[in-house]
């Protein structure tokens, strides 16, 4: 729990000493926050957007509101995001889907990313891992990769 709390101090504190570029009020916030996620409710996104709302809304006095918005694979959130004010008051709780790999798979994700967002703090690093089912002969994905021959009818 110690460790938790100091990240996330350490998550706040970076945030708002920053240079921001562009940022007339030395009074930030003075209203109400939202983070837009762009995925499912209880999706890992969601669920670290509102542990840091919770302790941004502690730190900076304001409500930090978490709505999901999800589908199309992150980009209505994040098309909402792009379209909003740039006063930093609407942030996106982006993942590498929104970010990367929508820039490149989408036709038309409706934002650029690499224009229309500025990034404030990695929040996670997450693993992709793969697996198969437990009988499958095969232990690593290396050289040694090997499975049945198949059988003849």
């Amino acid at each position: 729990m110690r460790l938790r709390s100091m990240v996330l101090a350490c998550i706040w504190a970076t945030a708002v000493a920053a240079p921001q570029p562009g940022r007339a009020d030395d009074d930030y916030p003075k209203r109400q926050i939202k983070i837009i996620v762009p995925f499912p409710g209880g999706a890992g996104p969601a669920n670290v957007a509102r542990l840091l709302g919770r302790h941004l809304q502690d730190a900076l006095g304001q409500p930090v509101v978490i709505e999901n918005r999800a589908g199309a694979l992150g980009s209505i959130g994040a098309q909402e995001v792009a379209h909003a004010a740039p006063d930093g008051y609407t942030l996106l709780m982006g993942t590498n889907t929104t970010n990367a790999s929508n820039m490149t798979t989408l036709k038309n994700p409706g934002y650029d990313a690499a224009k229309d967002f500025a990034p404030i703090i990695r929040t996670t690093t997450t693993a992709m891992v793969l697996l198969v089912k437990p009988d499958f002969p095969a232990k690593t994905c290396g050289n040694s990769w090997t499975t049945p021959a198949p059988t003849s009818s």
